[in-house]
This record gives C-alpha cells, structure tokens and sequence, in this order.
C-alpha cells in the first residue's frame, strides 16, 4: 500500500527538513521504499543535507521540460530523491 507523509510549515527554519530527511532515512532503513520529494522551490536544501552539490529537482524538471523519473537520484543511504 502507498503512503505519503507531508511535512509543512509556513514559518522558515523549524526542521522541516530535517525531519523529512531523518523520518525518511529510518523508513528506508526498515526497507521501505522511499521517495523524498523537495517542495521548497527557492532554496532547496535537501541535496545539501545529504552532501550532494548538483542534484536535479523538479524545479529544474520544471524549468528544462525533463520528466520526473529523469531526475530521480538514487542515494547510497538506500532514499530516492
């Protein structure tokens, strides 16, 4: 069965990602598959979390017209992006 979990807050700096990232990385460590998605379309953070520097996201989907499977990277901690 599919689940989604949203995490949300219209105040900045609260640890939403942050507890997207952990709540995720535990989900996949109990071999769940995963699939983080970044909402924040301004200042993505996510990638810098994980320490990548160049990760695709649906903004950049967005923007250069690729599918959203195109920019699905998969992380060596087992979580899809």
């Amino acid at each position: 069965m599919t689940s989604f979990i949203g995490i949300m807050s219209p105040k900045g700096g609260v640890g939403k990602t942050t507890t997207a990232l952990n709540l995720s990385t535990a989900m996949a460590l109990f071999n769940q598959r995963v699939l983080l998605v970044e909402g924040n379309l301004n200042t993505p953070h996510l990638g810098i979390h994980l320490g990548l520097v160049n990760v695709n996201s649906i903004h950049g989907a967005l923007n250069s017209g690729k599918s959203l499977m195109d920019v699905i990277y998969s992380h060596n901690s087992g979580l899809k992006l």
